[in-house]
C-alpha cells in the first residue's frame, strides 16, 4: 500500500513539473490498476504470525508517561518480516521532560525503524484464512466421520433386527414343531437352538469386525491429517530456514564490503592529507621567501622614512618650543611695562601662599581645641610643641614670603631677557634628556623582546 501511494504521487507530481494539468480524469480499471496479481500462501501467513516476538513494553518517548503497550518492536521484527519495517532517517518525538530548564522540547532519533502494521494486519488476515481452511477440513472430515458411525450403527441394528426376527420365527417354528412332534425332535430343537446361538455370535462378531474397521479408518484418517500437517510444518521451517540463510548471507556480505569500502575511503584520505600537508608545506615556505625578500627590499626605504620622521619630529618640538617661549617672554615684558599690574600679580600671589599657609595652621589649631573640649586629655608637652611650631612658623613666614618674591622675580628677568635665552636652557635640557630617554627606550624594547 505504501508503494502504491508513492507511486500515485510520483505520477501526479510528473506533470506538475512539466506543466501540464494538475489531474487527470479516467475511469477505474482494475486490470490497468492491480499488476501480477498471484494469491497468497496463507500457510507462510501462519508460520510468519506464529513467529512474530510479541512483547509487553514501555516506550521512553511516550506521550502517556509510564503506559505499557502490547506490540512488536522494530529491530526484532526486521529479520522476520523485513517488509513491514520501514527504517526512517530521523523521527522527532515529544521529550516528556521538556519541562525542566535546558532540555529540548524535540527528541531527533535517527534510523529509528517504523513497524507498518498494515503489512502485519494483512499477515494476520492471511494467517486467520488459513485457520478457518483447516478448520473447514476439520470439520469436513468430523461429519464424515461421523456419517460413517451413524450408517455403521444403523448397518448393526438392522443387522441385529434381522438376526433377532429370524431366530424368533425359528424358535416359533421349532415351538409349533416341539408341539408337534413333542419330544422326538427335542435334540433337534437343542441342536437348532445352538445354532441359532452360533448364528447370533457370528452375526454379534461381524458387528464388533465391522465397527472395529470403521474405527481403524478413522484413525488412519486421523493420522494421515497429522502427517500432512507435520510434512508442512517442516515445509514452512525449512522454508524460514532458507530464507534466514539468505538473509544472514546477503548481511555477512553487505558487512564485508562495508569494510572494504571503509579501508579503500581510509587510504584515499591518507593520501589526500599527505598532499594536503606536502603543499601546505610548500606553500608556507614559498610566503616565508617572500616575506623575508620583501623585508629585506623595503628595509631601507623604512630607515629613511624613519630618519625623515625623527627630523620632522624635531622640527615641530623646536617650533612648538620657540611659540610657547615667544608668548612667555611678550607677556612678561608685557607685566614689566605695567608695574601696577605686576604688583597686583605678586600681592595676590603672596595673598594666596599666606592665607593657605594660615587656613592649614588654623585648621591643625582649632582640631586641636576641639579634641581638648570633647574629653581628650590635655597633654602640656604636645600643647607647648604646638604653640612653639606656630610661633616659629609665624615668625619665619616674612623670610619664606621674601624668598618666594626673589624666585618670582628671578623667573620673570628671565623672561624679560627674551626667548633666546629660554631656547637655549631649553637645548642644555634636552641634551641631558636623551641619553635617559635612550637607555629607557632601550629597557622598552628588551622587554617587548622577552614578552614576545
Amino acid at each position: 500500500m505504501v508503494a502504491l501511494a508513492i507511486r500515485a504521487l510520483v505520477l501526479c507530481a510528473i506533470p506538475l513539473a512539466q506543466g501540464s494539468p494538475a489531474s487527470i480524469e479516467t475511469e477505474y480499471d482494475p486490470q490497468s490498476l492491480y499488476r501480477k496479481v498471484t494469491n497468497v500462501n496463507t500457510s507462510e501467513c501462519l508460520e510468519k504470525v506464529r513467529s512474530l516476538p510479541l512483547r509487553v513494553f514501555e516506550f521512553a518517548y511516550d506521550t502517556v508517561k509510564g503506559r505499557r503497550q502490547l506490540g512488536v518492536i522494530g529491530s526484532e521484527l526486521e529479520s522476520i518480516l523485513p517488509e513491514s519495517v520501514d527504517v526512517v532517517r530521523q523521527q522527532a518525538f515529544k521529550n516528556p521532560d521538556s519541562g525542566a530548564p535546558g532540555t529540548p522540547a524535540l527528541v531527533k532519533l535517527s534510523n529509528f525503524p517504523v513497524v507498518d502494521k498494515n503489512v502485519l494486519f494483512m499477515y494476520n488476515v492471511g494467517a486467520v484464512q488459513h485457520l478457518i481452511a483447516r478448520q473447514h477440513q476439520l470439520d469436513a472430515l468430523v461429519a464424515q466421520l461421523e456419517r460413517l458411525e451413524r450408517e455403521a450403527r444403523m448397518n448393526l441394528e438392522l443387522l441385529e433386527g434381522r438376526i433377532d426376527a429370524e431366530v424368533e420365527e425359528q424358535a416359533v417354528e421349532a415351538a409349533k414343531k416341539l408341539e408337534a412332534e413333542a419330544g422326538s425332535i427335542l435334540t433337534g430343537a437343542l441342536a437348532l437352538e445352538a445354532k441359532a446361538e452360533e448364528e447370533r455370535l457370528s452375526v454379534s462378531a461381524q458387528g464388533e469386525a465391522e465397527r472395529a474397521t470403521v474405527d481403524h479408518e478413522a484413525k488412519l484418517v486421523e493420522e494421515r491429517l497429522a502427517a500432512e500437517d507435520a510434512r508442512e510444518r517442516e515445509r514452512a521451517s525449512e522454508a524460514s530456514r532458507m530464507r534466514e540463510e539468505s538473509a544472514t548471507r546477503a548481511e555477512e556480505q553487505r558487512r564485508m564490503t562495508e569494510l572494504l569500502l571503509t579501508e579503500r575511503q581510509l587510504e584515499q584520505d591518507a593520501l589526500l592529507e599527505g598532499e594536503r600537508r606536502e603543499a601546505e608545506l610548500t606553500r608556507i615556505a614559498a610566503e616565508a621567501e617572500a616575506k623575508a625578500q620583501a623585508e629585506r627590499e623595503n628595509e631601507d626605504v623604512a630607515l629613511r622614512a624613519m630618519a625623515a620622521r625623527g627630523e620632522e619630529q624635531r622640527r615641530r618640538t623646536v617650533e612648538a618650543i620657540t611659540q610657547v617661549a615667544h608668548h612667555i617672554g611678550r607677556g612678561a615684558t608685557a607685566l614689566l611695562a605695567n608695574p601696577r599690574q605686576l604688583g597686583t600679580l605678586v600681592g595676590s600671589i603672596v595673598a594666596v601662599c599666606v592665607g593657605g599657609f594660615l587656613a592649614k595652621e588654623g585648621a591643625t589649631l582649632g582640631r586641636q581645641l576641639l579634641e581638648a573640649k570633647l574629653g581628650r586629655p590635655k597633654l602640656v608637652r604636645e600643647t607647648s610643641r604646638a604653640s612653639r611650631s606656630l610661633q616659629a612658623t609665624l615668625l619665619l613666614s616674612p623670610f619664606l614670603v621674601a624668598w618666594h618674591l626673589a624666585r618670582l622675580a628671578k623667573w620673570f628677568l628671565a623672561l624679560a631677557l627674551g626667548p633666546r635665552t629660554w631656547l637655549k636652557r631649553l637645548g642644555r635640557l634636552w641634551r641631558a634628556l636623551r641619553p635617559a630617554r635612550r637607555s629607557g627606550g632601550r629597557q622598552d624594547e628588551g622587554e617587548g623582546g622577552e614578552e614576545g
